[in-house]
C-alpha cells in the first residue's frame, strides 16, 4: 500500500529534512546521498517515485540518469535544481537527461513537492499511513542499502 520513494541528495542537511517531511505524509523513504548507492538501490527494489538533484559531477550524473532511464516507464522522477545557477535551457536539458516528469527549482515549498508527489503517485487511499505499520517492512527496505549512510 504504502507508496515507495528514494530521495538522492548530496546536502545531508537537505537530505534527512525531505526525508522527514515524506515520511510525516505516510510515504516510505529511503534517502540516500551517492549516485551510486542510489543506482544499487533502484535497482533492487520496487520504487514508486524518485527524488533527485541534478546538479551532480560526472562520472556520477551519467550513471544515475543511466540508471533511472532503465526504471520501469511509469516511475516519476523529480528533478531539483538550482534556480540560481541554471538558465531555462540548461534547466530544460537537463531534466531531459535524467527523464524527468516534473521540475523543482529551489528553493521551493514543502506545500509545493507534496502536490507534485500526490499527483505523480495518487494514494489509493487517504488515511492508509496510520493503519499500516510501516516499521517493519521500512526496516527491510533499508536493510537493502548496502554501503550508503540511510537516513531514518
Amino acid at each position: 500500500g504504502q507508496k515507495r520513494i528514494v530521495v538522492m541528495e548530496h546536502h545531508q542537511p537537505i537530505l534527512s529534512r525531505l526525508c522527514r517531511l515524506l515520511q510525516a505524509k505516510g510515504y516510505l523513504t529511503v534517502g540516500v546521498d551517492s549516485a551510486s548507492a542510489a543506482c544499487r538501490l533502484v535497482h533492487r527494489v520496487r520504487v514508486d517515485l524518485v527524488l533527485t538533484t541534478i546538479a551532480l559531477p560526472e562520472p556520477e550524473r551519467s550513471a544515475w540518469a543511466a540508471a533511472l532511464g532503465r526504471l520501469d516507464a511509469g516511475v516519476p522522477v523529480i528533478a531539483m535544481c538550482e534556480a540560481s545557477s541554471v538558465h531555462a535551457l540548461d534547466l530544460f536539458d537537463g531534466a531531459n537527461d535524467f527523464g524527468a516528469t516534473a521540475v523543482l527549482r529551489r528553493p521551493f515549498a514543502a506545500t509545493t513537492l507534496l502536490q507534485m508527489i500526490t499527483e505523480l503517485v495518487p494514494s489509493p487511499k487517504q488515511g492508509e499511513a496510520e493503519t499500516s505499520t510501516p516499521h517493519s517492512v521500512h526496516a527491510d527496505w533499508l536493510g537493502l542499502v548496502s554501503g550508503s549512510r540511510a537516513i531514518h
